[in-house]
């Protein structure tokens, strides 16, 4: 594997040097001469049309679309892509409060930002909230990344802390990688096996539950029990899940 790798990007390299020389020696003019020191080598962008991360991009559409049909006066959010999913709901026409422990210092119409600590959320009145997202950012909390306190619990302390915000019949929408055990390889993230997050929420019914793997959504048979889709999860795959407060 290993020798493998080192053969391609030898391979790469070479491929590189040599357009180089091709675009240097067809070009007419002074200007755009590919100079050593500007050099900036970008590889395998050749390989696949438009490449995208498969959890965040189909995330985002995954969520936003039922986001939008549902059209709540105002959604929240906590630590998710705002290039992405949170442009998607802008972009609609969705006014979002935007959560996080890090500062937001730009200004965007119909967005509101607030600094908060997701594992207290203080600023937020309870059972204020009716719509709330917080995609691929939870499995973070606590490990220091992002510069917060290291706290090996600080992901069950934001569930506990955002459901406690939502109101009755309000939606908790969520997306973290699962696998069919619970894992942490700090300081990056964890992996939830999906009854890990079901079970801390014990306010919240599960109203729809799906999962990306290999690049598709899939959205299990309501037959199966957690415990059986489980079974068949890989080693990364991403759970979408959709909460309502009862």
């Amino acid at each position: 594997m290993f020798l493998s790798k080192l053969t391609k990007k030898i391979s790469m390299k070479k491929r590189f040097m040599n357009d180089v020389s091709k675009y240097n020696g067809l070009l007419r003019e002074s200007r755009f001469v590919i100079k050593r020191y500007n050099m900036m080598p970008v590889y395998q962008d050749d390989e696949i049309a438009a490449v995208t991360d498969q959890h965040y991009f189909l995330m985002d559409l995954y969520f936003s679309k039922i986001i939008n049909e549902r059209r709540p006066e105002m959604h929240f959010d906590i630590g998710s892509r705002v290039d992405g999913f949170i442009a998607q709901l802008l972009s609609a026409g969705r006014s979002v409060t935007l959560l996080d422990i890090r500062p937001f210092p730009i200004e965007i119409p119909n967005l509101k930002f607030v600094q908060t600590d997701a594992t207290s959320l203080n600023e937020i009145q309870d059972n204020s909230i009716g719509s709330i997202s917080s995609l691929h950012a939870i499995e973070h909390f606590g490990l220091g990344r992002y510069g917060d306190s290291i706290d090996p619990y600080a992901w069950e302390k934001a569930l506990m802390s955002i459901q406690s915000k939502v109101k009755r019949g309000g939606f908790f929408y969520l997306a973290v990688p699962i696998a069919n055990h619970d894992e942490v390889y700090f300081n990056a993230h964890r992996v939830f096996e999906p009854k890990s997050i079901i079970n801390v929420l014990t306010e919240m019914e599960l109203v729809s539950f799906a999962y990306i793997s290999n690049y598709r959504i899939i959205v299990p048979n309501k037959e199966l029990t957690i415990d059986l889709i489980t079974e068949e999860l890989g080693e990364y795959d991403c759970g979408l899940f959709c909460f309502k407060k009862m």
